[in-house]
């Protein structure tokens, strides 16, 4: 069996004595690799000898956009790049925000949603490996709802690879929406005693999507 093309050996064939130089360009595979190579008489009985050669892996890697441009109050998408040789990887948005969607694509693997409303962590296992022997691209395309919050509100997308101290995280806002607010009687009638509220008839709820003030 012929050696990988990735291992070079120089020369490639001699007379008598002779010294072989062996090389390989650099490996971002997480897994390190190996080959044999096989050096053999050209006459007679063709004796030959082997030897075998590998290459360190690169361990996991991970890189990530850091920051995206913020959105309107519309919402709208964004897309954020990143880099791996993990086996795995998990994704989260701790907020938790609802209206956010975010679905995982990789070049000739299917599409995966991986953060849905939800800040519980999503892993998936990325199909076939490629990070084993080399570095894959990959993107997260993100839907984000227009803002129901009258306040500026800031994403944290956050990826883990399979060694989780290595995580990487992307920022993004989203503009303040529309400021509301709202209360539920126009009246509240209170006895000659005075005193606390003490039925639900001097209770006033307060609906807002904002900060407020009571004057």
């Amino acid at each position: 069996m012929a050696k990988e093309n990735w291992c070079t050996v120089t020369p490639m064939s001699g007379e008598g004595e002779g010294v072989l130089t062996v090389s390989a360009p650099g490996h971002n595979g997480r897994m390190g690799r190996m080959t044999t190579v096989t050096v053999t008489a050209a006459n007679g009985t063709r004796p030959s000898k082997s030897f075998t050669v590998t290459q360190a892996g690169a361990g996991v890697v991970l890189t990530l956009d850091e920051s995206k441009p913020g959105l309107p109050k519309t919402g709208g998408k964004v897309i954020i790049n990143g880099t791996s040789n993990s086996d795995k990887l998990k994704f989260s948005c701790p907020q938790g925000v609802l209206g956010l969607v975010a679905v995982l694509k990789i070049a000739g693997k299917p599409d995966q949603t991986v953060i849905e409303n939800a800040a519980t962590p999503k892993t998936v296992t990325i199909p076939g490996d490629p990070g084993a022997s080399g570095i894959y691209k990959f993107t997260l395309e993100l839907q984000v709802a227009p803002s129901k919050r009258a306040t500026t509100q800031t994403f944290r997308i956050l990826v883990y690879p399979s060694d989780e101290s290595l995580k990487k995280q992307c920022t993004f806002t989203l503009a303040p929406g529309e400021s509301s607010l709202s209360i539920n009687r126009s009246e509240v009638r209170l006895n000659k005693e005075g005193g606390a509220a003490t039925s639900n008839s001097n209770i006033v709820n307060v609906t807002s999507n904002d900060n407020w003030t009571v004057s």
